[in-house]
């Protein structure tokens, strides 16, 4: 026969504690003992991470002292438009012709006539002109220079051509997605399963197990931020920059003094027209005509001299003539480029190329 055991005893926490089983109170002292512990590591944690954040900025504090600039002398005031003219020729001149011509020339295939290229500096922009048989080869030209890294984007601004063919519509791929209802789950039931249980485990039975998860969820934090501080500290603090090699920035007056010196001589400008007729001789061009047009700017005191030089001959020979003559005169800058030809497949091209010199006086206004 199953005895049935019936206790009397008014509900508190005597018949609790009575009626607590031995192994429930060692859970308890295990439970207390991983959280008085996790409190004690993570108290020590957050002092390393205070040390070591202390030590940081102190590290810190010392490279900025050191990376002071020295006092420099005073500098001398550079006129709006002086500044204005120089950064506009700065501009011309640092034009990537070489990286252009090749990233052009990679994209352009030979159902395509390259006609004109006028770059834009100031707004770093570069107009290509070019003819297609058809609108098809055009679209494909398009997509070929987007996939130039040069080329952050590609535009159709204008297009001429005569023939129009229906387009294909793209179709895109479709998705569907099924999904069905979840049974719902008996959650009262649930709960007042939990309840119970709860209940018959008694109040000092549930402060064990709760705090026995507390101690080993605080645990499963702390181990690996604990690694990771240690690892941290392990790892020694980047060393100090000799002030010696911290290179100060060049003044505005500094980068004023070098541009005067990349420029050309004016009283020798007749030389530089001599240096263009020797490098089109060489790429087996004919100068047979040719305009120039001097200009002089008082603000800065430079000189311009525009060449206007109509050429002709095959492609390579030409976009060779262009690239020599930049590397022989390195204060000359190709403002414009424009091609024509009597057909896409024509090897003879007619191209019409404006450079212009910038020249400097026998004493230039430098500022100290």
């Amino acid at each position: 026969m199953r005895s049935i055991r019936i206790d009397f005893a008014a509900p508190g926490w005597r018949r609790a504690l009575y009626r607590l089983r031995p192994a429930w109170l060692a859970v308890g002292a295990l439970g207390l003992a991983l959280c008085v512990a996790a409190a004690l590591a993570g108290w020590q944690l957050a002092e390393q991470r205070q040390a070591y954040r202390h030590r940081l900025q102190h590290q810190q504090e010392r490279q900025a002292a050191l990376a002071q600039p020295r006092p420099q002398a005073p500098r001398s005031v550079i006129a709006p438009a002086q500044a204005a003219f120089v950064n506009g020729a700065v501009l011309q001149l640092n034009l990537p012709w070489r990286e252009l011509q090749d990233a052009v020339a990679a994209a352009t295939p030979a159902s395509v006539a390259l006609l004109a290229l006028e770059p834009d500096p100031r707004k770093r922009v570069l107009k290509l002109g070019a003819e297609t048989k058809n609108s098809d080869d055009m679209i494909a030209y398009i997509e070929q220079l987007k996939q130039q890294e040069l080329f952050a984007s590609v535009v159709l601004i204008h297009h001429e051509i005569n023939e129009h063919g229906p387009q294909p519509a793209a179709a895109l791929p479709t998705r569907s997605a099924v999904g069905g209802a979840m049974t719902a789950l008996p959650v009262p039931a649930l709960l007042l399963r939990a309840r119970l249980g709860l209940a018959r485990l008694g109040p000092f039975a549930c402060v064990a197990l709760a705090l026995c998860l507390l101690g080993l969820g605080a645990w499963a934090w702390l181990l690996p931020q604990r690694a990771e501080q240690a690892a941290l500290q392990a790892r020694p603090l980047p060393p100090l920059a000799p002030p010696s090699l911290l290179a100060a920035a060049p003044t505005a007056n500094q980068n004023l003094a070098d541009f005067y010196d990349a420029l050309g001589e004016r009283r020798y400008s007749e030389q530089q027209v001599k240096i263009l007729f020797g490098l089109a001789a060489k790429s087996g061009l004919t100068l047979s005509q040719g305009e120039y047009k001097s200009g002089y700017d008082k603000a800065s005191r430079v000189a311009t001299y525009q060449v206007t030089l109509p050429v002709k001959g095959s492609y390579a020979a030409i976009w060779q003539f262009c690239i020599e003559a930049l590397r022989s005169m390195p204060f000359a800058a190709l403002d414009e480029l424009s091609f024509r030809r009597e057909s896409i497949a024509e090897p003879v091209v007619e191209a019409r190329l404006r450079l212009t010199l910038y020249l400097k006086d026998a004493e230039p206004a430098v500022l100290p």
